[in-house]
């Protein structure tokens, strides 16, 4: 009779440490790794975040009032849920916006005065109340908190102040650590008002909405484009059709232009970025450039 092969002790209790060891290295590996690919879900919430609070602002002359309500166990400014965008885990994001904006602040769905807007955009306020830690001033800013759902402890005392308190909050390059993860980013006053004069040309009446730079990123381009868009088709219940688009707008070569079949949602690309556009009965709803 043939003898039955097996495995003897010391073969298996070498099998079961080495096993041991590829469990001991992959646990950790896949948790920083669902750990990585939260705080990239997180990043790209936020960046959607910011693209149509500025859609908003191009469509609606107004910027959004942030909305109190419980976010993290306090209450706290928090982007309006009309907007859609929740961070990884399924939760509210922070939004605050700077006092010097409140003539211009309106609540979701609600339309402001271009005349107004732009008088408070060439009239701006120096009492400003929303601050990053370097001590830049900022027009708005948006947080996604933590991957364990706690805010960093600058983002989380700022975001519960008073209207009329100074909110700062950590600076969107601060360095990142287990214990300091929040994303934050938003648009500086400076920033805000020349991309709102000279970028998008909204408060410009001799501009073209071209911006002055030959060198101007496609990103610049196509928020240009869309804030033209804003402007000549705010009122159109469905999305424009191709002709009736480059007979009012010069498209940059390369840019390629498509209406959904129900006609409520347009697209732009170019070089890379991408504007949508989503319309409604009452007009351009929301646009969203990223």
């Amino acid at each position: 009779m043939r003898k039955k092969s097996a495995f003897t002790l010391i073969e298996m209790a070498i099998v079961l440490v080495i096993l041991g060891l590829i469990i001991g290295i992959g646990i950790p590996m896949f948790k920083m790794l669902m750990q990585q690919n939260r705080l990239t879900k997180n990043r790209n919430a936020v960046e959607r975040a910011k693209s149509s609070i500025l859609g908003y602002v191009m469509t609606h002359y107004c910027i959004p009032r942030p909305v109190w309500k419980s976010v993290a166990g306090k209450n706290r400014r928090a982007l309006p849920d009309g907007f859609g965008i929740k961070d990884a885990q399924g939760f509210d994001l922070i939004y605050d916006v700077d006092n010097s904006l409140n003539k211009i602040e309106c609540n979701y769905g609600s339309f402001g005065s271009k005349t107004t807007f732009c008088d408070t955009i060439n009239n701006l306020s120096t009492q400003h109340r929303l601050y990053i830690q370097s001590g830049s001033p900022y027009a708005f800013i948006v947080v996604s908190a933590s991957l364990n759902y706690r805010f960093d402890r600058q983002n989380d005392i700022a975001s519960t102040l008073g209207n009329n308190r100074r909110r700062t909050y950590e600076d969107p390059s601060h360095a990142y650590s287990e214990n300091q993860d929040d994303v934050v980013d938003g648009y500086s006053i400076d920033e805000f008002v020349n991309l709102v004069k000279n970028k998008l040309g909204m408060c410009n009446s001799s501009s073209s909405g071209g911006s002055s730079s030959g060198g101007a990123s496609a990103k610049s381009k196509l928020l240009t484009i869309a804030s033209q868009i804003a402007d000549k088709f705010s009122s159109y219940k469905k999305a424009p059709t191709k002709q009736e688009l480059e007979s009012q707008i010069d498209l940059p070569a390369g840019a390629k232009y498509k209406v959904s079949k129900n006609g409520k949602k347009s697209i732009i690309t170019y070089d890379g970025e991408k504007a949508t556009f989503i319309w409604g009965n009452n007009g351009l709803k929301r646009v969203i450039v990223r």
